[in-house]
């Protein structure tokens, strides 16, 4: 449990750098190429006998309290108990293998994954990362009823 936005925000970078990491890595070593460059940002396939590149990772952020613990060394006593996370994000970003970015809230999609949200906005996201709540299209197309799989009228 996160006692500030801060920290909900670390530990959801933490959890989404991990995973890029290591879907980056799988995707080097299936298609046996690197893609792109971090610094130029392109997408170009090149052979690894060639040139080493990876496929860049960018973290998007909302959180300016976040950008900040995760790209500056400054702490206070408040933020000691995540000061770990975000020394090791630092030091993802020191190596390039990801860049922060700051972007708002309403455009980036996880933001929902860290906030309470109302109705509607609970349904926009769920839109958005394509969630879908028990029984919403199968509700619709039934008229209300639920329908077994491999039960539906034709």
């Amino acid at each position: 449990m996160a006692l500030s936005s801060c920290e909900s925000e670390l530990n959801a970078a933490v959890l989404g750098i991990r995973v890029g990491i290591g879907v980056r890595n799988m995707l080097e070593e299936m298609l046996e190429v690197d893609v792109g460059d971090p610094k130029m940002g392109d997408p170009v396939l090149c052979p690894q006998e060639d040139r080493r590149r990876t496929i860049p990772i960018t973290l998007k952020q909302g959180n300016m309290a976040c950008i900040t613990t995760t790209t500056t060394e400054v702490t206070s006593w408040r933020s000691r108990h995540y000061a770990l996370r975000a020394a090791w994000v630092r030091d993802v970003i020191d190596k390039e293998q990801v860049t922060v970015k700051y972007e708002k809230g309403a455009n980036i999609i996880a933001d929902a994954l860290t906030k309470i949200l109302g109705r509607v906005k609970l349904q926009e996201a769920q839109e958005r990362l394509r969630l879908v709540t028990s029984g919403s299209e199968t509700d619709k197309q039934s008229g209300g009823e639920r329908v077994p799989e491999g039960h539906q009228e034709e």
